[in-house]
């Protein structure tokens, strides 16, 4: 088929009991949300006309097939930067590049085996999403057309997570810059749209290029009613035939580079670490041959001159021989280079003084994820600027700005920089098990409090720009108007926002943390900790909008909810506490679902104080709840007893 890679995934991941619980609980989340809305709109009034009923299956429609390429597109990206990420880490993708596995292979393998259980939800939910068109109000060439996009894009995203992870060596530069490509590429249509729709540029309006380029505008125009094209040009012409068409090509390029580069990138920076360390050890060989060959020359010349000493007879064998252990002489005859110079064996390098809490030392003051994670940093600040500027923008086109536009524009920021956060979190755990550190970490002196609280304090160190923007812009909107010549934010409501920013950065350091030292294979601690994240924060705005959309009485959208809740806390428990079970857990597992709805509920009625008490007490408990195991004294997460049980 495509290759060894690829068909080992496609054998074994069958027999694999997690790829039928994922099918199962994809299908059922789908057939809660389809059921949820059903009830919140017959609790109103009955469907009793065919029309109305094929309105509703369609308004449906609209509702799920974004939901589901966010989520597809997302997950694409991560699942194989994190599959490539995890062979560098474990030093086996030098392997691979050894065997006879050609470039495409290896690529394409690699993709499409990362992508597989994507791919297989895909399958699992057109069966489902069949059902609106057996309602009425959907066609089937709508549905594909859909399913068209969503698979392309899945690939395209893929590939661009595959090329950023074949071409960077860490694992959180490559999940970091896939995200932000991501997102910042999906933001740029949208303004473009939304902006500048009505411009004409290379003989179409921006809008028309808007649905040709971007997968959630071509999204958005399969899932109107359209007559079915009657020749290859229209069909063509339908924007998402083109958006699938882009993809295709897209694929195809990023694929491309990867093939080109992969040797060349990894061979070649494997290449030049083994010359950096062999120049060091022969640099630190020459000078202490030399240092050496100075001080016997030194101790002969200070002998008396009456005597004649004999010329030593040292060879070069005997000076790398030589023992560590100096005899004990007089100041005036020891030579002082002798006691101040490094063995060979030593370390190259200049030595640099270690704090007390050498995990805080090792992430603070040394560049322990590479320096190209500026680069990450540096694109997250440009992204806000650009932001800043669409804001900007909008200010001086309606002399005011609202909430919803706010909301609108800076929430996407806000979950970007938890998500990369996360990213953060996890693979600082998951770098130190791969790379064969962690054992190291585990035999040493170093208690659980100093490995959990160094991580975090590192964490949030060099991820500082992410969660410090998001604050300045909450305190920015303090002196910025709406249409009432009302401040945005109230400084009420900027201390509820920086203190709920706060928690829930905590929040998700220390699930990154969790997940890291709970599972030992990296890529699943990575898909379950930024998988927990991003289907918070989806299924979130899922509920904002089926309230919003299937509008109604609190009484009529609390009892369809609570299945929805009760499935989001049963996968919240089996993410957070199957491995490593606790009450605490559970408790927080079954806790966030409810707390969320009633903080989303009093969310739109304006009551902002119950929203603030609620998030904060809740996703506090929950932060408290996954440390208490990682701080213990006998901590089966990190799988070592302590000293005082041994």
């Amino acid at each position: 088929m495509i290759g060894p890679v690829f068909n080992r995934e496609f054998l074994t991941a069958p027999r694999k009991t997690s790829l039928y619980i994922t099918r199962a609980a994809y299908g059922a989340a789908l057939l809660i949300i389809i059921a949820t809305a059903s009830m919140l709109v017959t609790g109103q009034k009955l469907l009793e006309t065919v029309g109305e009923t094929a309105q509703f299956h369609l308004l449906l429609f609209q509702f799920l097939a974004p939901v589901q390429l966010v989520l597809a597109l997302l997950f694409s990206g991560l699942f194989v930067a994190a599959s490539v990420a995890q062979e560098k880490d474990r030093r086996t993708l030098i392997l691979l590049l050894m065997t006879r596995l050609t470039n495409a292979e290896l690529v394409l393998g690699k993709l499409l085996a990362s992508l597989l259980t994507v791919l297989v939800l895909l399958a699992t939910a057109l069966p489902i999403f069949a059902i609106c068109a057996l309602w009425g109000g959907v066609s089937f060439s709508q549905i594909t057309r859909v399913f068209l996009i969503t698979v392309t894009a899945s690939l395209a995203a893929g590939s661009l997570g595959g090329l950023l992870a074949f071409w960077r060596e860490k694992t959180f530069q490559a999940l970091s810059m896939t995200m932000l490509s991501l997102v910042a590429y999906l933001i740029l249509w949208e303004v473009v749209y939304f902006g500048f729709g009505s411009q004409v540029v290379a003989g179409g309006e921006l809008y028309q290029w808007a649905n040709l380029f971007s997968p959630l505008r071509a999204l958005d125009a399969a899932t109107i009613p359209t007559p079915e094209p009657a020749s290859i040009t229209a069909w063509l012409q339908h924007p998402a035939h083109g958006c699938a068409l882009f993809s295709l090509g897209v694929v195809l390029v990023l694929n491309g580079i990867s093939m080109l580069g992969v040797r060349a990138w990894n061979l070649t920076s494997d290449a030049r670490r083994s010359a950096e360390e062999r120049e060091s050890q022969t640099a630190l060989t020459t000078t202490q041959v030399t240092d050496q060959t100075t001080a016997i020359t030194a101790a002969a010349e200070s002998a008396s001159p009456t005597e004649s000493p004999a010329p030593p007879k040292t060879s070069l064998r005997s000076i790398f021989q030589e023992e560590t252990h100096v005899e004990p002489t007089s100041d005036a005859t020891k030579p002082a280079s002798v006691s101040t110079k490094p063995s060979i064996h030593a370390a190259p390098g200049r030595q640099r003084h270690v704090w007390d809490q050498p995990i805080l030392w090792r992430e603070l003051r040394t560049w322990a994820y590479g320096k190209r994670i500026l680069i990450v940093r540096a694109a997250f600040v440009l992204l806000s600027i650009a932001c800043l500027g669409i804001l900007i923008g909008a200010y001086q086109t309606n002399e005011s700005l609202n909430a919803d536009t706010v909301s609108t524009i800076l929430s996407p920021l806000f979950v970007l920089s938890m998500v990369l956060v996360n990213a953060q979190a996890v693979t600082s755990f998951c770098s130190e098990r791969d790379g064969k550190t962690l054992d190291l970490l585990l035999v040493s002196p170093l208690t659980e409090q100093e490995i959990v609280y160094g991580k975090i304090g590192g964490c949030f160190y060099n991820t500082w720009e992410l969660w410090l923007v998001p604050m300045l812009f909450c305190l920015g909107l303090v002196f910025i108007q709406n249409e009432d010549a009302l401040p945005i934010l109230t400084w009420e409501s900027l201390f509820y926002m920086v203190v709920g920013l706060a928690v829930l950065y905590l929040f998700v350091t220390v699930l990154g943390l969790h997940a890291g030292m709970t599972y030992d294979n990296s890529r699943l601690a990575i898909s379950i900790s930024l998988g927990t994240v991003i289907f918070l924060f989806v299924g979130i705005f899922t509920c904002i909008r089926m309230i919003i959309t299937f509008a109604g009485s609190f009484e009529l959208q609390l009892y369809p909810f609570l299945a929805f809740m009760l499935g989001g806390g049963v996968g919240l428990f089996a993410a957070l506490g199957s491995r490593n079970p606790s009450p605490a857990l559970l408790i927080t597992s079954f806790l966030c679902p409810f707390a969320t709805f009633y903080a989303i509920s009093s969310f739109l009625l304006d009551q902002t104080l119950n929203v603030f008490l609620v998030s904060v007490f809740t996703y506090g408990f929950a932060t408290v709840s996954m440390m208490i195991p990682a701080l213990s004294s006998h901590d089966g997460t990190m799988g070592r007893t302590s000293g005082e049980e041994v």
